[in-house]
């Protein structure tokens, strides 16, 4: 009886000891290095919230697995942007080693036939699926995101791709998917006076010079320029692209590695991992 006392305090402390650890581990935004795909992760908390999730799982399972605690196993949140492979082919993968408790889409998702499939399968794992739009927002304890995109449907499914924009204190944040120049130019442009002095800028389409309006990248001035891509057939980041942004702080994982941006209670600090 003894020995099963002790057993039993131990074990209490070791779950009081890991609750404490998880509440005050650092929140972070997380642009990892996965290849050729899209995925950022928002923790804030004990909340962690994915937008798009890549396609290799090897890399985004240990993306998660080097920056959750241990005994982290679920994913509040997943929003896929738009049902691009090397933006939710991933989803799969990650719904086997953790538990996804909802998952965000916009629906014209839809009216693809295998990203259709999938979801039938995550339904399967009882997996809250529901769709959002323009206006819906997204409120943690310190960070609130908006959906600033897509206000209608486009002919090309890249002008579908969920925008949303994430605002916690002074720190503001642009994840984009990705969305192309009519995307850009018929609604996003409308935007630009909430994302002046943007801190943080996700460009679009890993970047392909067909996402690039020089007009809005100007307006809205993003201290810091993450482009996610890596071995590709079609050249991204496109050197149009590379060109507009040669003065600013430009962040290529596919040369730099992982960004990561930790927030403390009143500022926020910058890890790169270099290669």
């Amino acid at each position: 009886m003894k020995t099963l006392n002790l057993i039993l305090i131990f074990a209490n402390i070791f779950i009081y000891y890991s609750i404490f650890v998880y509440l005050n581990s650092e929140n972070f935004l997380l642009a990892p290095d996965i290849g050729q795909g899209k995925s950022f992760i928002l923790k804030e908390g004990k909340n962690v919230v994915m937008y798009d999730t890549g396609k290799n799982d090897f890399k985004i399972l240990k993306a998660l697995n080097n920056n959750l605690p241990f005994f982290k196993r679920n994913i509040d949140i997943v929003i896929i942007s738009h049902p691009d492979v090397d933006h939710y082919l991933s989803l799969n993968s990650i719904s086997e080693k953790y538990e996804i408790r909802l998952l965000l889409l916009n629906e014209t998702s839809l009216n693809d036939y295998s990203f259709k499939e999938l979801l039938k399968n995550l339904e399967k794992k009882k997996i809250k699926i529901f769709f959002i739009d323009k206006g819906d927002r997204i409120i943690l304890n310190k960070t609130t995101l908006l959906v600033l995109h897509p206000d209608k449907s486009y002919k090309r499914d890249n002008d579908n791709s969920l925008v949303i924009y994430g605002k916690r204190k002074d720190f503001s944040f642009l994840l984009t998917g990705d969305i192309e120049k009519e995307g850009i130019g018929k609604n996003l442009i409308k935007y630009t006076n909430l994302l002046k002095n943007l801190s943080l800028l996700d460009f679009p389409h890993h970047g392909s010079k067909y996402s690039l309006v020089k007009e809005f990248f100007e307006s809205i001035n993003p201290q810091i320029i993450v482009i996610q891509s890596g071995f590709n057939r079609y050249g991204h980041p496109h050197k149009e692209v590379l060109n507009f942004f040669k003065n600013k702080n430009l962040w290529l994982t596919q040369k730099n590695g992982d960004l990561k941006i930790v927030f403390e209670k009143e500022w926020y600090n910058i890890i790169g991992k270099d290669r």
